[in-house]
């Protein structure tokens, strides 16, 4: 963890179990209840989540600093069966718990926890872990089709949907990246050190957490609540070579290049970079390559190690087991740069929604393709890339137009000086309604 504490894979494994029997014995958790986890990212919040699917439960995680409009929506949504919580977050807990009757029982992350004034007869779970477990044959046996975590992604009316991901899902997404092309990660992953920042409630910090576990890599499990001295000097103090960045983290380590020599392997999800930048990039880190991830789909494009020509533009290809097409609003396939809906279809791919079957069947299509909501193209070449999200475009007859090219046209064409868009109420399920200019 960030704050220095080293655990072994044997205490990983052990410590995950105990709790496994603790929650199955003593809170009677059941296979599909949900456990939500609203604390700050640690070594122990990665154990319980183990723990969690080893007692057939759901993992779910909820972004620490989350106001209470947040947290009371996300929780009322997936009705967990139980609640894991903090110091920082106790307080919220506390009321959410008593209103919400689906919510078994609070239970306490860590120690420090539990010493700083709150309720002594709640159970600590890293107390709890150390406990010599009895005689029960686990991780408990289940479909791979059974849903075993939540990501909490945002909806189109601002509240949240909860994307489910099953044990297929799961095992898919730890293998994607298997590919020497796909990760310069070595192949026993023994000496590399994953950074995973962006929180486990996240695709990418989720993903990263689950490449890391299946390559043996040591995990660095940080939360960045300080100042960017803290982001770098976890980097050099851990001497850490693999992570996913942001743009903000990316120009972080570009202006300290002296904190940071150690990376060697670098995804970024961020926004369009310039070319000096990712030069730039590619020159410090040697491996460093744009990615799509998304909460459906997992990991779903990068730039492979054996392209030779740099391209600043370019998401990449589809990494293993991934087919994406671009279709445009008939859901018809499109010919080589022509602007559409990119479409995935893989075994990472979510069965759908939480509660929530209209939004389900409105990104699922006929032929195994779930819609990712980007739209882009691909080159002659086969690389794909992102002009931008379904929100920013409008659908006229078979073709997708960005915003600001309907405006243009009218301007041009009908020589409107000025004008107000106008837009009807969002269908159900749908991305939004129709639109026009007046």
């Amino acid at each position: 963890s960030s704050t220095g504490e080293k655990w072994s894979g044997d205490r990983v494994y052990e410590w995950a179990l105990n709790l496994a029997y603790y929650l199955i014995t003593e809170c009677h958790l059941k296979p599909g209840d949900i456990v939500c986890f609203l604390c700050a990212d640690s070594a122990l919040h990665v154990v319980a989540m183990l723990a969690v699917w080893a007692a057939g439960g759901v993992y779910c995680s909820l972004p620490s600093r989350s106001t209470y409009r947040e947290i009371d929506g996300a929780l009322t949504g997936i009705e967990p069966a139980f609640l894991v919580t903090d110091a920082f977050n106790y307080g919220t807990s506390a009321v959410i718990t008593t209103e919400m009757i689906s919510i078994k029982k609070l239970l306490l992350i860590d120690r420090k926890s539990a010493t700083e004034g709150l309720n002594d007869t709640l159970d600590v779970l890293e107390q709890v872990m150390q406990y010599e477990r009895q005689y029960l044959r686990l991780p408990l046996e289940g479909s791979a089709e059974n849903t075993c975590a939540l990501l909490i992604a945002s909806a189109n009316d601002g509240g949240t949907k909860a994307v489910r991901r099953s044990h297929r899902n799961l095992i898919a997404t730890a293998g994607a990246l298997q590919n020497p092309e796909l990760s310069a990660l070595v192949a026993n992953g023994d000496t590399d050190v994953v950074l995973t920042t962006a929180g486990l409630y996240s695709p990418s910090g989720f993903n990263l957490c689950l490449h890391a576990l299946n390559k043996g890599s040591t995990l660095v499990i940080a939360t960045f609540e300080g100042t960017s001295d803290h982001f770098l000097h976890c980097i050099h103090s851990h001497r850490v070579t693999t992570a996913i960045l942001t743009t903000s983290q990316l120009h972080l380590c570009l202006e300290r290049t002296d904190m940071v020599r150690s990376l060697r392997d670098v995804w970024f999800v961020g926004t369009a970079i310039s070319e000096k930048t990712h030069n730039t990039a590619i020159e410090l880190f040697g491996s460093f390559r744009k990615m799509l991830l998304t909460a459906e789909a997992g990991w779903v494009t990068t730039e492979y190690l054996t392209e030779t020509i740099p391209n600043y533009t370019t998401i990449g290809r589809p990494v293993a087991g991934v087919q994406l097409k671009v279709v445009d609003s008939n859901g018809r396939s499109v010919p080589h740069n022509t602007v559409g809906e990119l479409c995935i279809c893989s075994d990472q791919c979510s069965p759908g929604y939480l509660n929530n079957d209209a939004e389900s069947q409105h990104i699922s299509m006929t032929d195994g393709f779930v819609r990712s909501g980007e739209y882009g193209y691909y080159d002659g070449s086969g690389l794909f890339y992102i002009v931008g999200h379904s929100e920013e475009f409008v659908k006229v007859d078979a073709f997708v137009l960005k915003h600001h090219i309907i405006y243009f046209y009218y301007i041009q064409l009908y020589g409107v000086d000025r004008g107000v868009g106008v837009s009807t109420a969002e269908t159900p399920g749908g991305e939004g309604g129709g639109g026009d200019m007046r």
